[in-house]
């Protein structure tokens, strides 16, 4: 009894804060009112969000860590600001290609790539980050982080990134 309660309460939280994982597919921040979903290898580690709006993060099996959240407010502005603002604070020689306008999936968006070396590691590492415009006024922001010499995780978190769809 007491472990059906424990599996209860574990999955209510998980659904009250955090994306849930089915079937190689996350919903983000919820399966009943998701704003947006995506397709993750069975394969890779899942990593809940801490709290509400909060980053889940999925880390592939050669150590390639894609991160996603939304932001309230729609301001797609502050939204990069912010991520400027982690990169530097993570990254030393970041060099960032201008953000190019997209669109995934029927939203518009943005999308940046970079380079920079681990302030933690001294690895040099690549990072691609997208933003989109949401249909209930915020902003998805996912992006993801690589080793520079990791040509494989790179590509099949891009290949994540391709399945962003808005719900």
């Amino acid at each position: 009894m007491r472990s059906k309660t424990l599996t209860s309460l574990a999955v209510a939280f998980a659904i009250a804060f955090g994306a849930v994982a089915e079937a190689g597919t996350i919903a983000y921040p919820t399966t009943k009112k998701p704003d947006f979903v995506i397709d993750v290898p069975d394969n890779w580690e899942l990593e809940q969000a801490e709290e509400p709006g909060g980053f889940f993060s999925v880390t592939g099996p050669t150590g390639v860590v894609l991160s996603f959240r939304t932001v309230e407010g729609g301001d797609l502005d502050a939204a990069i600001e912010e991520s400027m603002e982690f990169l530097n604070e993570n990254y030393k020689k970041v060099q960032l290609e201008p953000a190019e306008e997209v669109e995934q999936a029927g939203m518009s968006g943005a999308f940046a790539r970079g380079t920079g070396v681990d302030k933690n590691t001294g690895a040099p590492g690549v990072f691609a980050m997208a933003w989109f415009e949401l249909k209930n006024g915020g902003i998805a922001e996912i992006w993801y982080a690589a080793d520079a010499k990791d040509k494989k995780g790179a590509d099949a978190a891009a290949k994540i990134l391709d399945s962003f769809r808005a719900r």
